[in-house]
């Protein structure tokens, strides 16, 4: 297991004061199944107030927590002193933290088993089976599983989320306690939910999870019931309505307002559902009810703009896809987005009617488009408002024209200004 030289070093010079030093939590759980770990979580037996004598540069970023960040060549690594906590009476936080001088301590408060080791550049401390656990695909708490939940409910959304990122089976007794404490999660606030449903939605192996732990995410998700047991008697569709959702999200690329987009994508089909005569349903509408639901969700958990407005915009528009060009014009950096979400979309059907390949077709059509910088705005055009002066257009007549000749561009007419002169000339 390889530790960067930056962070031997606050190592070395823990060991040479004469306290231990660990890396902890993640960054040896990545490192031990190859991953390239994002940040290195530090931990030791030394205080705050000795830390401030074994390194020259430092920043208090979380005394109250035990936590120091030292400055190594203009880079900061995050050193906290070993703790235990007491009752977590809010379901959030401990009511009190307390430091310690043994490791032991420390790993006994982690969640999980795989985020329960430490190593210190020779010796890996495992005290409670992480290592056979990562061995054999397993998440389990540390401990009881109840309590652990108990202390932070987020903590159930952290088992799928470590499941679903490596393909994980969640052990029996832990997976039978988050049920269990599953309302716990209405104590935690609605931003650390999104930051772990970003992730979950986000893994590798999102589907079976979807499927399996929805009446967990049903606790701040209840609109997901609307999409239980909705059939969809169509030739197009083989599945309900959420065992195609949870299709499609998982076809989707793990982007969180692609993803998000594809777990709403068909929400409406609930309100507007009909079936005709022969028994056939229909769900005309369903794109812009389904934006209408997922907006407020949106807005309840507290999305940030950019993310919500692109999901939104993504399931407004799912349902059909013009030309290359005029796709390109009304979804702009998202067309490519829509373009591989409809294709998600359309191999959860029944692919015989769906034509999913038309989709790769268009997207290389859309990449040409925007490699020769192709005109789908007005202002693309090789004329502009001062043209159309000299023509002799006045007020709003110029921008009712610009949007004209728009309209011809994008149905393929040259953009070229001797051109668009000429189709701007009076008649």
């Amino acid at each position: 297991m390889n530790i960067p030289e930056k962070v031997s070093y606050i190592l070395q010079k823990l060991a040479d004061a004469g306290f231990e030093g660990y890396i902890v939590g993640g960054c040896v759980r990545d490192s031990l199944l190859g991953l390239q770990p994002h940040d290195y979580d530090i931990t030791t037996n030394a205080t705050p107030e000795q830390m401030h004598e074994i390194f020259e540069r430092y920043s208090d970023t979380g005394l109250q927590h035990g936590t120091v960040t030292v400055i190594v060549d203009h880079e900061g690594f995050e050193v906290t002193t070993y703790r235990t906590e007491t009752v977590y009476s809010d379901h959030r936080h401990p009511d009190e933290v307390s430091f310690s001088r043994n490791i032991s301590d420390d790993l006994s408060r982690r969640d999980f088993t795989i985020n329960a080791m430490a190593y210190n550049g020779k010796d890996l401390v495992d005290l409670f089976g992480g290592q056979q656990d990562l061995q054999d695909g397993i998440i389990r708490t540390v401990g009881d599983p109840r309590e652990r939940f108990g202390e932070d409910a987020l903590r159930i959304l952290r088992a799928i989320r470590f499941a679903s990122r490596f393909g994980f089976a969640i052990e029996e007794k832990t997976r039978e306690a988050m049920f269990e404490r599953k309302e716990d999660l209405r104590y935690v606030s609605q931003e650390r939910i999104l930051k772990e449903m970003n992730e979950i939605l986000c893994s590798e192996y999102i589907e079976p999870y979807l499927l399996e732990y929805e009446e967990i995410f049903e606790i701040f998700l209840p609109e997901l019931a609307m999409m239980q047991d909705v059939p969809q008697h169509h030739k197009y569709h083989l599945y309900d309505l959420w065992h195609h959702t949870v299709k499609v999200v998982a076809g989707s690329p793990a982007k969180p307002y692609v993803r998000w987009a594809a777990l709403f994508h068909d929400i409406g089909k609930a309100v507007v559902r009909t079936t005709d005569e022969n028994g056939k349903d229909h769900f005309y509408g369903h794109a812009v009810v389904s934006a209408e639901i997922a907006e407020k969700i949106f807005e309840r958990l507290r999305m940030d703009n950019r993310t919500s407005k692109a999901a939104l915009l993504l399931i407004e528009n799912h349902d059909q896809l013009p030309k290359a060009r005029r796709l390109l014009s009304r979804m702009g950096e998202y067309a490519l987005d829509l373009i591989v979400l409809k294709k998600a979309d359309c191999l959860a059907q029944n692919t015989e009617y769906s034509h999913p390949e038309e989709c790769d077709k268009l997207a290389e059509e859309v990449e040409k488009l925007i490699a020769e910088n192709a005109a789908v705005r007005i202002a693309d055009l090789q004329i502009n408002g001062n043209d159309l002066l000299a023509l002799g257009y006045q007020g709003r007549e110029i921008g009712d024209k610009l949007e004209e000749i728009m309209e011809r561009v994008l149905e393929g007419y040259p953009n070229e200004r001797e051109e668009l002169l000429k189709l701007a000339e009076r008649r």
